[in-house]
């Protein structure tokens, strides 16, 4: 792994370690086939497959008949010297299989593409194939789209894609592969498909710049309802190496929370919905330039300034956009602890509109859209529910740890809200509580951050595997304590309030 694959780490709990470029799971096998000598009568293939297990260190390779085929016509055309792009099925890469032969003229570089599926937009990387470092960073509907965006913007050539590792929430990712849910065990307990996969990338419709020799891997989920994603956050926040207790939250779509150290992990589903990745709302979208990622309404005037990614005009509210609109307006006195609008504040930038109150956060006239950019009273309602679910989905799995706030060392938030996340906004809505914002970290992409571990370090997918086993779950939908929390939490902590480990309507 090239040093410094996770640079997005600044302190704390490390994400991942610096690892060679030996432990990529992928590798470039240089041979030279020409005939040692007159008595040399092995055949072409065997000296192909000795050639690979003596560069390898591998009493065996496995070759497929696609890669014999191709064999004969590139020896003829390249003066009989290949280079052969390996994979290994072992975290000691003690099991190799070739996946595809070239000649050793051709300069074109390789790649690695890793996705992250989410149920409505899917992020990419595209990484080379030698470093392991990021090249191109696209977003679309789709895993065929993305790749495709992908390599046309780094000008790659077909099929110089030589493995794909995907992460993503468990119902996402299945139906991706065609493993679930359909076939769903009358045991929920009981797994329906193994929680990793490994597909060919034709089976699925990834052609044109995926080899054909290419395979599909994921990040494998833990138990029914936690996808690679999850288990992808436990391994890049390293939650499950240290001896301090931390908690990772995944705020995304289908969200999760994991508790615990060295000694064991316990995690939960959350049913926190796409509000914080811009979804759901009036003019909510991705973090994509353009998306307002914070907003500050000025105690006077009680207009609002607003900040995009890339500093481009604005085009929506990002999840980070959101939280801080809710923050500044509770702040503010716009929008009251319950969280509805004050109709009595005197702004003019809050107006009725088609049956319910909005604010106006950008008008018409500086937006990128040509349109008002507002946040609507059905918006207020779906930040408040989805930040009482994720609240009260933390408070119920810390008491099945018998755990308390003031005993973590770290929170550490994973997700796709925007290119940051505003603790302060975060604390002052009631989504987490007040507690040092020192001891908030904010990861990002941690479902992204988990396909580049496992592409390019076979240690790394072990890891994975082992957590995604021993990770014990807790079902918080029939439990009476996260109703209860979620009930309390519906309110919004009194501005300028602090408390002890509180949150919610409770300070």
């Amino acid at each position: 792994m090239a040093k410094g694959l996770h640079p997005e780490r600044s302190s704390g709990v490390s994400f991942v370690e610096r690892l060679p470029a030996a432990d990529f799971p992928l590798r470039l096998v240089d041979l030279d086939l020409t005939a040692s000598s007159p008595r040399d009568s092995r055949s072409d293939r065997a000296r192909f497959e000795d050639g690979l297990c003596e560069a390898l260190g591998s009493p065996e390779v496995n070759v497929p008949v696609s890669v014999v085929r191709e064999l004969a016509d590139i020896l003829a055309a390249s003066d009989r010297k290949v280079t052969v792009t390996v994979r290994s099925s072992g975290e000691a890469g003690e099991r190799w299989e070739a996946t595809r032969v070239r000649s050793s003229a051709d300069p074109a570089p390789w790649y690695l593409a890793v996705l992250d599926l989410g149920p409505a937009r899917v992020w990419g990387q595209l990484l080379d194939g030698e470093t392991g470092r990021v090249i191109v960073t696209a977003m679309g509907d789709g895993p065929a789209e993305v790749i495709e965006r992908m390599g046309l913007r780094c000008g790659a050539v077909k099929g110089s894609i030589e493995h794909v590792v995907i992460a993503g929430g468990r119902a996402v990712v299945d139906r991706f592969l065609g493993t679930g849910p359909l076939r769903l065990p009358a045991d929920p307990h009981v797994l329906p498909v193994p929680p990793s996969g490994m597909v060919a990338a034709s089976e699925l419709g990834l052609e044109g710049y995926v080899s054909a020799g290419a395979v599909v891997v994921a990040v494998p989920g833990a138990r029914e309802s936690l996808g690679g994603d999850a288990v992808g956050g436990a391994v890049v926040s390293g939650i499950a190496n240290g001896e301090s207790v931390c908690l990772y939250i995944d705020i995304g779509p289908e969200g999760a929370a994991i508790v615990g150290n060295r000694e064991g992990l316990l995690a939960a589903s959350l049913p926190s919905g796409p509000v914080f990745e811009g979804g759901g709302l009036s003019n909510g979208v991705g973090a994509v330039p353009g998306a307002i990622e914070g907003v500050t309404i000025d105690p006077r005037s009680l207009k609002a300034a607003v900040s995009t990614i890339d500093d481009a005009a604005p085009v929506g509210l990002c999840g980070a956009g959101v939280i801080e609109t809710v923050a500044g307006l509770l702040r503010a006195g716009i929008v009251r602890t319950d969280g509805r609008f004050d109709a009595t504040a005197s702004s003019p930038r809050l107006r009725k509109a088609e049956g319910q109150w909005e604010f106006v956060l950008v008008p018409a006239v500086g937006s990128g859209t040509g349109a008002d950019i507002v946040i609507t009273e059905s918006d207020l309602e779906g930040v408040m529910q989805t930040k009482a679910a994720v609240y009260a989905g933390m408070t119920a799995l810390l008491k099945a740890a018998s755990l308390d706030w003031a005993q973590l060392h770290k929170i550490l938030i994973g997700g796709m809200p925007g290119r940051r996340l505003g603790i302060e906004g975060a604390m002052a809505i009631g989504l987490f509580p007040q507690l040092e914002p020192g001891r908030f970290e904010f990861i990002g992409n941690a479902s992204l951050l988990a396909a580049r571990a496992v592409a390019t370090s076979r240690r790394l997918t072990g890891r994975a595997g082992q957590i995604a086993a021993a990770l014990r779950t807790v079902d918080l939908a029939g439990d009476p304590l996260f109703q209860a929390e979620y009930e309390a939490a519906l309110l919004m902590p009194q501005p300028g309030g602090r408390g002890s480990g509180t949150a919610g309507g409770r300070m």
